[in-house]
Protein backbone atom coordinates (compact mmCIF):
# COMPACT_ATOMS: atom_id res chain seq x y z
CA UNK A 1 0.00 0.00 0.00
CA UNK A 2 1.67 2.88 -0.89
CA UNK A 3 0.87 6.99 -1.05
CA UNK A 4 0.48 7.92 -4.36
CA UNK A 5 1.57 11.83 -3.76
CA UNK A 6 4.89 10.65 -1.96
CA UNK A 7 5.44 7.22 -3.33
CA UNK A 8 6.14 6.14 0.31
CA UNK A 9 4.72 2.49 0.86
CA UNK A 10 3.03 0.87 3.74
CA UNK A 11 4.20 -2.64 3.70
CA UNK A 12 1.94 -4.99 4.47
CA UNK A 13 4.13 -8.11 5.84
CA UNK A 14 5.19 -8.12 9.11
CA UNK A 15 9.09 -7.73 8.86
CA UNK A 16 9.64 -5.66 5.67
CA UNK A 17 10.76 -2.44 5.95
CA UNK A 18 12.07 0.07 3.27
CA UNK A 19 10.21 2.65 1.10
CA UNK A 20 9.72 0.00 -1.71
CA UNK A 21 9.57 -2.72 0.81
CA UNK A 22 12.40 -4.32 -0.57
CA UNK A 23 14.10 -5.20 2.48
CA UNK A 24 13.82 -7.43 5.81
CA UNK A 25 14.00 -6.41 8.99
CA UNK A 26 17.02 -8.22 9.78
CA UNK A 27 17.49 -6.89 13.34
CA UNK A 28 14.46 -8.41 14.52
CA UNK A 29 15.40 -12.22 13.41
CA UNK A 30 13.52 -11.59 9.83
CA UNK A 31 15.37 -13.08 6.87
CA UNK A 32 14.90 -13.44 3.32
CA UNK A 33 14.69 -11.21 0.02
CA UNK A 34 11.22 -9.56 -0.28
CA UNK A 35 12.56 -9.02 -3.85
CA UNK A 36 12.13 -12.57 -4.99
CA UNK A 37 9.35 -13.72 -2.53
CA UNK A 38 8.93 -12.48 1.08
CA UNK A 39 10.40 -12.06 4.39
CA UNK A 40 10.22 -14.82 7.06
CA UNK A 41 10.68 -14.66 11.17
CA UNK A 42 13.01 -17.50 12.53
CA UNK A 43 11.35 -19.58 15.08
CA UNK A 44 13.75 -21.47 17.95
CA UNK A 45 12.59 -24.42 18.50
CA UNK A 46 10.90 -25.63 22.05
CA UNK A 47 10.32 -21.64 22.23
CA UNK A 48 6.77 -20.28 22.42
CA UNK A 49 7.11 -16.99 20.48
CA UNK A 50 4.08 -14.08 20.80
CA UNK A 51 3.47 -11.21 18.46
CA UNK A 52 1.35 -8.38 19.42
CA UNK A 53 0.18 -6.20 16.18
CA UNK A 54 -1.54 -3.39 18.47
CA UNK A 55 0.98 -0.24 17.93
CA UNK A 56 -0.33 2.34 15.75
CA UNK A 57 2.56 1.36 13.00
CA UNK A 58 1.41 -1.96 12.99
CA UNK A 59 -2.28 -0.60 11.39
CA UNK A 60 -1.01 -2.01 7.66
CA UNK A 61 0.16 -5.22 8.52
CA UNK A 62 -2.19 -8.18 7.52
CA UNK A 63 0.13 -10.93 6.77
CA UNK A 64 3.34 -12.26 8.40
CA UNK A 65 5.66 -15.36 7.89
CA UNK A 66 7.65 -17.66 9.52
CA UNK A 67 10.28 -20.32 9.03
CA UNK A 68 11.74 -23.07 11.51
CA UNK A 69 14.25 -25.88 10.87
CA UNK A 70 13.80 -29.27 13.07
CA UNK A 71 16.99 -29.69 15.06
CA UNK A 72 16.86 -33.29 16.16
CA UNK A 73 16.14 -35.97 13.37
CA UNK A 74 14.75 -38.31 15.59
CA UNK A 75 12.16 -36.66 16.85
CA UNK A 76 8.62 -35.64 15.79
CA UNK A 77 7.84 -31.84 15.30
CA UNK A 78 4.84 -30.42 16.91
CA UNK A 79 3.65 -27.10 15.64
CA UNK A 80 1.01 -24.91 17.43
CA UNK A 81 -0.43 -21.45 16.54
CA UNK A 82 -3.01 -19.55 17.63
CA UNK A 83 -4.59 -15.83 17.28
CA UNK A 84 -7.12 -13.45 18.95
CA UNK A 85 -8.79 -12.71 15.38
CA UNK A 86 -9.16 -15.11 12.45
CA UNK A 87 -6.40 -15.93 9.77
CA UNK A 88 -6.07 -17.61 7.20
CA UNK A 89 -2.67 -20.43 7.07
CA UNK A 90 -0.58 -21.77 4.86
CA UNK A 91 2.07 -24.58 5.76
CA UNK A 92 4.92 -25.73 3.12
CA UNK A 93 8.27 -27.26 3.41
CA UNK A 94 11.40 -27.50 1.84
CA UNK A 95 14.90 -29.14 1.63
CA UNK A 96 16.59 -25.87 2.75
CA UNK A 97 15.61 -22.64 3.20
CA UNK A 98 17.59 -21.24 0.22
CA UNK A 99 15.25 -23.46 -1.82
CA UNK A 100 12.41 -22.49 0.07
CA UNK A 101 12.65 -18.39 -1.22
CA UNK A 102 12.26 -19.52 -4.77
CA UNK A 103 9.62 -19.59 -6.03
CA UNK A 104 8.25 -23.51 -7.18
CA UNK A 105 10.35 -25.13 -4.49
CA UNK A 106 8.12 -25.10 -1.75
CA UNK A 107 5.89 -27.80 -0.99
CA UNK A 108 2.30 -26.97 0.01
CA UNK A 109 0.80 -28.87 3.34
CA UNK A 110 -1.98 -27.27 5.07
CA UNK A 111 -3.93 -24.40 3.97
CA UNK A 112 -6.74 -22.82 6.24
CA UNK A 113 -9.15 -20.39 6.03
CA UNK A 114 -10.71 -18.28 9.09
CA UNK A 115 -9.52 -20.13 11.72
CA UNK A 116 -8.09 -19.10 15.23
CA UNK A 117 -6.15 -22.29 15.91
CA UNK A 118 -4.09 -24.86 14.63
CA UNK A 119 -2.07 -27.69 16.09
CA UNK A 120 -0.28 -30.45 13.70
CA UNK A 121 2.65 -32.35 14.13
CA UNK A 122 4.85 -33.55 11.34
CA UNK A 123 6.73 -37.01 11.27
CA UNK A 124 10.40 -37.87 11.14
CA UNK A 125 10.05 -40.51 9.11
CA UNK A 126 7.68 -39.29 6.19
CA UNK A 127 9.49 -35.78 5.91
CA UNK A 128 12.94 -37.94 6.50
CA UNK A 129 14.75 -35.59 8.98
CA UNK A 130 17.30 -37.70 9.07
CA UNK A 131 18.32 -37.33 4.88
CA UNK A 132 17.46 -34.03 5.32
CA UNK A 133 19.42 -32.15 7.89
CA UNK A 134 18.41 -28.81 6.47
CA UNK A 135 14.87 -29.16 5.94
CA UNK A 136 12.49 -26.18 6.66
CA UNK A 137 9.03 -26.15 7.48
CA UNK A 138 7.14 -22.64 5.89
CA UNK A 139 4.38 -20.81 8.09
CA UNK A 140 2.37 -18.30 5.70
CA UNK A 141 0.01 -16.24 8.53
CA UNK A 142 -2.65 -13.83 6.23
CA UNK A 143 -5.59 -11.91 5.73
CA UNK A 144 -6.03 -10.77 9.49
CA UNK A 145 -6.90 -7.33 10.76
CA UNK A 146 -5.64 -4.80 12.90
CA UNK A 147 -5.06 -5.07 15.96
CA UNK A 148 -4.12 -8.93 16.94
CA UNK A 149 -2.32 -11.22 18.74
CA UNK A 150 -0.65 -14.01 17.47
CA UNK A 151 1.23 -17.55 19.80
CA UNK A 152 3.20 -19.62 17.30
CA UNK A 153 5.32 -22.46 18.95
CA UNK A 154 7.50 -25.55 16.86
CA UNK A 155 8.54 -28.24 19.96
CA UNK A 156 10.54 -31.77 19.33
CA UNK A 157 9.77 -32.86 23.15
CA UNK A 158 10.14 -36.44 23.92
CA UNK A 159 7.59 -38.31 26.01
CA UNK A 160 10.48 -39.99 28.03
CA UNK A 161 11.98 -37.13 28.93
CA UNK A 162 8.89 -35.10 29.69
CA UNK A 163 7.91 -37.71 32.57
CA UNK A 164 11.85 -37.86 33.89
CA UNK A 165 11.47 -33.93 33.75
CA UNK A 166 7.74 -34.19 35.52
CA UNK A 167 9.48 -36.46 38.32
CA UNK A 168 12.21 -34.64 38.74
CA UNK A 169 10.43 -31.56 39.59
CA UNK A 170 7.35 -33.52 41.61
CA UNK A 171 10.28 -34.73 43.68
CA UNK A 172 12.01 -31.26 43.80
CA UNK A 173 8.89 -29.41 45.10
CA UNK A 174 8.41 -32.33 47.58
CA UNK A 175 11.73 -32.58 49.13
CA UNK A 176 11.61 -27.96 49.18
CA UNK A 177 8.46 -28.84 50.74
CA UNK A 178 10.11 -31.54 53.69
CA UNK A 179 12.64 -28.69 53.97
CA UNK A 180 10.88 -26.11 54.75
CA UNK A 181 8.65 -27.85 57.09
CA UNK A 182 11.18 -29.24 59.26
CA UNK A 183 12.85 -25.28 59.15
CA UNK A 184 9.61 -24.25 60.88
CA UNK A 185 9.28 -27.14 62.76
CA UNK A 186 13.00 -26.16 64.27
CA UNK A 187 12.09 -22.72 64.64
CA UNK A 188 8.91 -23.63 66.46
CA UNK A 189 10.54 -26.11 68.87
CA UNK A 190 12.79 -23.40 69.94
CA UNK A 191 10.33 -20.71 70.05
CA UNK A 192 8.72 -23.00 72.66
CA UNK A 193 11.84 -23.65 74.70
CA UNK A 194 12.82 -19.89 74.66
CA UNK A 195 9.38 -19.74 75.84
CA UNK A 196 9.46 -22.10 78.51
CA UNK A 197 13.20 -21.42 80.04
CA UNK A 198 11.82 -17.53 80.47
CA UNK A 199 8.37 -18.75 81.90
CA UNK A 200 10.50 -21.14 84.45
CA UNK A 201 13.40 -18.14 85.33
CA UNK A 202 10.25 -15.98 85.98
CA UNK A 203 8.96 -18.42 88.55
CA UNK A 204 12.10 -18.80 90.20
CA UNK A 205 12.80 -14.83 90.51
CA UNK A 206 9.16 -14.90 92.14
CA UNK A 207 9.63 -17.51 94.13
CA UNK A 208 12.92 -15.72 95.14
CA UNK A 209 11.47 -12.57 96.23
CA UNK A 210 9.17 -13.80 98.49
CA UNK A 211 8.96 -12.77 101.72
CA UNK A 212 11.15 -15.14 103.99
CA UNK A 213 12.19 -14.73 107.75
CA UNK A 214 12.90 -16.83 110.84
CA UNK A 215 11.09 -16.91 114.20
CA UNK A 216 11.59 -19.02 117.85
CA UNK A 217 8.93 -20.89 119.32
CA UNK A 218 9.66 -21.60 123.05
CA UNK A 219 7.27 -23.91 124.33
CA UNK A 220 7.30 -24.89 128.28
CA UNK A 221 6.89 -28.70 128.31
CA UNK A 222 5.85 -29.03 131.65
CA UNK A 223 2.70 -26.81 131.05
CA UNK A 224 -0.39 -28.53 129.85
CA UNK A 225 -2.19 -27.59 126.88
CA UNK A 226 -5.88 -25.61 126.52
CA UNK A 227 -8.67 -27.77 126.57
CA UNK A 228 -10.27 -26.74 122.98
CA UNK A 229 -12.70 -28.70 122.69
CA UNK A 230 -13.87 -27.82 126.70
CA UNK A 231 -13.30 -24.03 125.96
CA UNK A 232 -10.22 -23.76 128.35
CA UNK A 233 -8.56 -21.21 126.31
CA UNK A 234 -6.73 -18.42 127.31
CA UNK A 235 -6.19 -16.43 124.19
CA UNK A 236 -7.13 -16.57 120.98
CA UNK A 237 -3.34 -18.00 118.86
CA UNK A 238 -1.52 -15.88 117.08
CA UNK A 239 -0.09 -16.49 113.65
CA UNK A 240 3.63 -17.21 113.34
CA UNK A 241 3.77 -15.91 109.61
CA UNK A 242 1.34 -14.22 107.97
CA UNK A 243 2.16 -13.74 104.00
CA UNK A 244 -0.02 -11.82 102.01
CA UNK A 245 -1.31 -12.51 98.51
CA UNK A 246 -1.55 -11.53 94.91
CA UNK A 247 -3.81 -7.87 95.60
CA UNK A 248 -3.42 -7.93 99.45
CA UNK A 249 -6.98 -9.00 99.37
CA UNK A 250 -6.03 -12.70 101.19
CA UNK A 251 -2.66 -13.69 103.17
CA UNK A 252 -1.57 -17.25 104.30
CA UNK A 253 -1.48 -17.12 108.38
CA UNK A 254 0.96 -20.41 109.39
CA UNK A 255 0.31 -21.60 112.90
CA UNK A 256 1.92 -24.33 115.82
CA UNK A 257 -0.84 -26.23 117.36
CA UNK A 258 0.77 -28.48 120.43
CA UNK A 259 -0.46 -31.72 119.71
CA UNK A 260 -2.04 -33.89 122.75
CA UNK A 261 0.14 -36.35 124.44
CA UNK A 262 0.17 -39.36 126.62
CA UNK A 263 1.50 -40.56 129.57
CA UNK A 264 4.65 -39.78 130.38
CA UNK A 265 4.73 -37.13 127.64
CA UNK A 266 4.85 -39.50 124.97
CA UNK A 267 2.96 -38.61 121.55
CA UNK A 268 -0.11 -40.90 121.08
CA UNK A 269 0.29 -44.09 118.31
CA UNK A 270 0.12 -42.62 115.12
CA UNK A 271 1.28 -38.77 115.86
CA UNK A 272 5.04 -37.91 114.66
CA UNK A 273 5.76 -35.30 117.51
CA UNK A 274 4.34 -32.76 119.58
CA UNK A 275 3.97 -30.11 116.98
CA UNK A 276 2.10 -29.60 114.17
CA UNK A 277 2.17 -26.46 111.78
CA UNK A 278 -0.39 -25.51 109.56
CA UNK A 279 -1.53 -22.92 106.99
CA UNK A 280 -4.34 -22.24 105.60
CA UNK A 281 -5.68 -19.37 103.48
CA UNK A 282 -7.31 -16.16 105.02
CA UNK A 283 -9.11 -13.30 103.72
CA UNK A 284 -8.16 -10.14 104.83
Amino acid sequence: MCNPSNGKCFCTTKGIKGDRCHLCEVENRYQGNPLKGTCYYTLLIDYQFTFSLSQEDDRYYTAINFVATPEEPNRDLDMFINASKNFNLNITWATSFTAGTQSGEEIPIISRSNIKEFKESFSNENFDFRNNPNITFFVYVSNFTWPIKIQIAFSQHSNFMDLVQFFVTFFSCFLSLLLVAAVVWKIKQSCWASRRREQLLREMQQMASRPFATINVALETEEEPPDLIGGNVKSVPKPIALEPCFGNKAAVLSIFVRLPRGAGGIPPPGQSGELSHHSRPFRL
